[in-house]
């Protein structure tokens, strides 16, 4: 499949995952996603325009690192602040970082930045009842009472409820609130080869493991946080990840490693942010150990 097909290919599925997700819990949000990854793309091109060079549809990929990080964040996250992280992403982590040999996933390094400009918005998910005094994830629960939710509810959603009458259960990001969906899509896309496997493979195995070590259920803890839409969607990004089959292999190690970690060592729920932009930063490093002619 040729580099064009492949990225409307991958779009179609962000748009599929968002437009169930607007179904479900947040009819405006399909709209406010289109608006943002119109603004990516406009706001590449007219960075590509001042400096003068040629204008090519495929090289809009900050439409994509835009639809990334807002179905990565609350869908009640005001547009403005969003915007900022799309700017950011479109302007000074796409054309600019590389110059000085750092290629950072143009998504996350954004989200970073929100997180770190607005760590309320960034991390609230949903707002609480008047019978119950907090919200939680599934993933928030299970890190923090070690209660595992219903897994038709999981997989076939809408996740909805209380637990105890002290949390309500609120939806995660946009994204990742249908795992059967994104884990069919993860198989066809191997299949197809749009996705990178091998760093699925790896991080897979890693991350399972580092969690039967703590003595937590490495399958909850896949379906319910960020790994499939991670898996699916940021793990195959050609800017940042290695271009060779044993660097791919390693980057994915290296992304289990530091996800799990960061989990069993902290109650922190963004680890993958962290995890995927520590990768990055060993993506040079893993180019020159293996080059890429060893890339099948």
């Amino acid at each position: 499949m040729k580099g064009s097909h492949k990225i409307y290919v991958i779009l179609s599925t962000l748009l599929l995952t968002a437009t169930f997700y607007s179904i479900y819990y947040a009819p405006l949000f399909i709209g406010k996603l289109i608006l943002l990854m119109t603004m990516g793309a406009l706001a590449e091109a007219a960075f590509v325009l001042y400096q003068k060079k040629p204008l090519r549809a495929y090289g809009l990929g900050s439409a994509f690192a835009a639809g990334l990080l807002t179905c990565s964040l609350p869908d009640k996250m005001p547009f403005w602040q969003l915007l900022i992280g799309v700017l950011f992403a479109s302007w000074m982590v796409k054309p600019l970082l590389p110059r000085i040999g750092i290629r950072l996933n143009s998504a996350l390094a954004a989200r970073l930045l929100l997180m770190l400009l607005f760590p309320t918005e960034s991390t609230t998910w949903g707002v609480a009842s008047i019978d119950t005094l907090s919200t939680a994830t599934p993933q928030e629960l299970y890190r923090a009472e070690g209660a595992q939710l219903n897994l038709s509810m999981l997989l076939w959603g809408p996740i909805q409820g209380n637990w105890m009458d002290f949390y309500t259960i609120v939806p995660g990001s946009p994204g990742s609130n249908f795992p059967l969906l994104l884990l069919v899509m993860i198989l066809f896309f191997s299949w197809k080869n749009l996705c990178n496997r091998y760093t699925v493979l790896a991080y897979v195995f890693t991350f399972s493991i580092f969690n039967g070590l703590y003595g937590l259920d490495p399958l909850y803890n896949l379906i319910t946080a960020s790994s499939l839409f991670s898996m699916l969607f940021l793990f195959s990004d050609p800017y940042s990840t290695p271009k060779s089959i044993r660097g791919k292999i390693l980057f994915g190690v290296i992304i289990g490693v530091a996800n799990g970690w960061i989990r069993t060592a902290t109650y922190y729920t963004e680890a993958m942010v962290f995890a995927v932009l520590i990768a990055n930063l060993f993506t040079p490093i893993l180019d020159r150990l293996f080059p890429a002619a060893h890339t099948r």
